[in-house]
């Protein structure tokens, strides 16, 4: 009986043995089915794929533009005010050209229209502006240059969210440039 018994051992050892092996083998064929069909996927999806990438692309260089135009502006705005810091060391009595009635400012020269539009939006003066609100003293300039930066930054942010965000992109996109 033990001879039977180490037989049906056998038996069945071997036959386990045949059942992994199909296992193995169907787990096999139906990863390599899987890798089949991701190849050909990313086939039919490249042209996909390019399209969101020329579309992040274009998007990415606009903000990029808008960045460097706020920066710009902000620039010019700093610039304006050590102007305005040079004409408070001024000694008493003397009043600035800018000052008089009918001066007209080119420190708005290197804007557009568009450009005064934006910064207004954002809650932002013109050049010319800052330098009158501050010589008024309706304007502290500290304050304002303290803003100035965490607009840019948050127009920053926004611009980064504009390139990881598929799926509200133009909706987004439109937010920004407008």
């Amino acid at each position: 009986m033990d001879i039977e018994r180490i037989k049906r051992i056998s038996e069945a050892k071997i036959n386990a043995g045949k059942q992994v092996s199909t296992v193995r083998n169907t787990l096999k064929e139906f990863k390599q089915g899987l890798q089949d069909v991701q190849e050909e996927l990313s086939e039919v999806y490249k042209p996909i794929v390019k399209a969101q990438e020329e579309v992040k692309e274009a998007i990415d260089e606009k903000q990029d533009k808008l960045l460097e135009q706020l920066q710009k502006n902000q620039k010019a705005l700093t610039s304006g005010l050590e102007d305005l810091g040079m004409f408070q060391k001024l000694p008493i009595g003397y009043e600035p050209e800018m000052l008089k009635p009918g001066f007209k400012s080119d420190l708005d020269k290197d804007f557009d229209a568009d450009e005064i539009q934006k910064l207004t939006k954002y809650g932002l003066y013109a050049p010319s502006d800052v330098l009158k609100a501050s010589i008024d003293g309706t304007l502290d300039i500290d304050e304002y240059d303290k803003n100035l930066g965490k607009k840019i930054s948050d127009l920053g942010r926004k611009k980064g969210s504009l390139s990881t965000t598929k799926k509200s992109r133009k909706k987004m996109k439109t937010k920004l440039i407008n």
